[in-house]
C-alpha cells in the first residue's frame, strides 16, 4: 500500500482524496453451518481485506495529508452495520469495524489543525463481484436456487451504481465540513418498496409451483 501511495505522490505531487473501498465476502449462508476451520479461514481473509485493508490504506495516506494540511477520506461501510443482515455475518462484522475505526479517527482529527475529513459511505445493494463470487453453503441451500433468489432481489432492490456514487462528490470537495458522518447512496423508501415487490413475486412463484 505504501508503495502505491509513494508512486501517487511522485506522479501527482500529493494525495488529496482517498476512497477506501475494500470489499470481500467468501461465504453466503447461516453462520451455524460453518466449521470452526472455515470460520477462521473466512474471518482472516474477509476481515483482513475489508477492515485491515482499510486501516492500512488510510494509515498510508495520513502522513502526506498532514504534510499538505488537507485531505478527504471516504471509507466504505456495508450491509449489516445499520441493521441486522442474515447470512453475511463475518462480512458484516468487518464492515462494522470499518465504521467504528473511521468514526474514532474522525473524532481524533476534529482536535487537529489539519483540514482532513473522514466520512463513511453506505453504497447500498449493488450487484458486483462481491456477491457473484460469494459461495453458497451447500449444506444449507442449492446454488441454483440461491442464484434465482439473488437475481430476483437484484432486479427489484439493487441500487444504480452511478446514482449511488454521485452521492460521494460533496464529501470529497474542499467545501466539505462533515467529519465522521455516515451517508447513504440509496433511498430507504425505494429499498423498502423493492423488498415488498420481492415478497409479492415470491408468493406468486410459490403458488405456481
Amino acid at each position: 500500500v505504501k508503495n502505491i501511495v509513494d508512486k501517487t505522490i511522485e506522479a501527482f505531487g500529493g494525495v488529496r482524496i482517498l476512497v477506501a473501498c475494500a470489499g470481500l465476502n467468501l461465504t453466503y449462508g447461516p453462520f451455524e453451518y460453518l466449521s470452526l476451520e472455515r470460520v477462521n479461514q473466512d474471518a482472516n481473509k474477509v476481515i483482513g481485506a475489508n477492515l485491515i485493508g482499510t486501516i492500512n490504506s488510510i494509515s498510508a495516506v495520513i502522513p502526506q495529508m498532514k504534510k499538505q494540511g488537507y485531505g478527504r477520506i471516504i471509507s466504505l461501510g456495508g450491509g449489516g452495520t445499520d441493521r441486522p443482515l442474515k447470512h453475511m455475518t463475518i462480512y458484516s462484522a468487518s464492515k462494522g469495524g470499518v465504521i467504528a475505526f473511521s468514526k474514532c479517527l474522525a473524532e481524533e482529527f476534529k482536535q487537529n489543525p489539519y483540514d482532513v475529513k473522514i466520512n463513511i459511505f453506505m453504497p447500498g445493494m449493488i450487484y458486483t463481484n462481491l456477491m457473484r463470487n460469494s459461495q453458497v453453503i451447500k449444506e444449507w441451500k442449492d446454488e441454483d436456487e440461491f442464484q434465482k433468489e439473488l437475481d430476483l432481489i437484484m432486479k427489484h432492490v439493487a441500487t444504480d451504481i452511478e446514482e449511488s456514487c454521485s452521492n460521494v462528490i460533496p464529501f470529497v470537495l474542499p467545501s466539505c465540513k462533515s467529519n465522521g458522518k455516515v451517508f447513504k447512496g440509496f433511498s430507504i423508501i425505494k429499498l423498502i418498496k423493492g423488498f415488498r415487490k420481492v415478497a409479492k413475486v415470491r408468493k406468486k412463484m410459490e403458488k405456481s409451483q
